[in-house]
């Protein structure tokens, strides 16, 4: 899975790029920005599923750049880090749908914890996904074998489903 991380703070950048088991946990840094207009413009090229980013970054917020790239990337996954203990930018993770809310400094196994959790949502979401496509794309195969087996199969309904389509037994 592709992440995408926005922090302006280098040694904080630093210390996610260098301490957290990227790969081990399933994800590729896939792009990083230090502002909310490179954020923006990073996800926009490397469209990530995960976004984990900064609340206060320079040019425009981590709140207003997750709604910007959410136009796009409707399903992104956000987690969103703050030194504010400040209930007004949790609300408004809330608002967002955000996945997770962190206080820095980062507890590394929470957001571990987190970003796991994000992966398997992400993975059974994708299995979701593919067996409806196999469901809809097998829809008329289904249809016309439980119609066959309907008409001319076992059930107790077929008697009374033949005359009321006016098929005849066949014996």
């Amino acid at each position: 899975m592709k992440i995408l991380i926005v922090e302006d703070n280098p040694s904080d950048l630093e210390g996610l790029l260098r301490h957290v088991r990227w790969q081990q946990l399933g994800y590729e840094v896939a792009a990083v920005a230090r502002d909310g207009a490179q954020g923006l413009a990073e996800a926009l090229r490397a469209r990530p599923e995960v976004l984990l980013s900064d609340i206060a970054l320079p040019v425009f917020d981590g709140l207003t750049m997750a709604r910007r790239i959410r136009a796009h990337l409707p399903e992104l996954q956000v987690i969103f880090m703050s030194c504010h203990d400040d209930f007004r930018y949790a609300q408004q993770a809330i608002e967002l749908s955000a996945h997770h809310y962190i206080l820095k400094p980062i507890d590394l196994a929470e957001l571990e914890e987190e970003l796991r959790s994000i992966a398997q949502a992400c993975r059974q979401r994708e299995r979701e996904r593919v067996h409806r496509r196999l469901f809809e794309e097998n829809l008329p195969l289904i249809r016309q074998q439980t119609l066959a087996a309907v008409l001319y199969g076992r059930s107790p309904l077929n008697g009374r489903v033949r005359q009321l389509l006016g098929v005849p037994e066949v014996y």
